[in-house]
């Protein structure tokens, strides 16, 4: 384990001269890097329906090679769990996010149905 910062979300991103550092560490903890790197991804780069352009994912992992030497260890032994892990706060949130989408909302909820579904079963 290691000192993650818990929320690595755009609104805790702030810019500086020489990258990207990180605000509001309220929610730090002692964690795993390679579910921290997964979720910076899922918070970051992620559409709700759909995959992150994969150019934006392997910039992400590039930026963190370059600064921490490679990605953690177990990362890819362990993205697909964490790829479900983080739809599990969407499917959580269903009532936040269902009025952003031109869709209704029985329609969304079979989508997210299928998609919990499709995650696990990658694991």
């Amino acid at each position: 384990a290691t000192l993650v910062h818990g929320d690595p979300a755009r609104p805790n991103a702030v810019r500086v001269a020489d990258g990207v550092g990180l605000l509001d560490w309220e929610l730090a903890h002692a964690g795993d890097p390679a579910r921290e790197l997964a979720r910076a991804r899922h918070q970051t780069l992620d559409p709700l329906r759909g995959e992150a352009d994969e150019r934006l994912v392997r910039a992400l992992h590039d930026g963190y090679r370059d600064r921490a030497g490679s990605l953690p260890p177990g990362f890819e032994e362990r993205r697909g769990l964490y790829h479900a892990v983080a739809f599990l706060g969407t499917a959580g949130h269903f009532e936040r996010w269902v009025d952003w989408y031109d869709a209704p909302a029985d329609e969304l909820a079979v989508w997210v149905e299928a998609e919990m579904d499709r995650r696990l079963d990658a694991v």
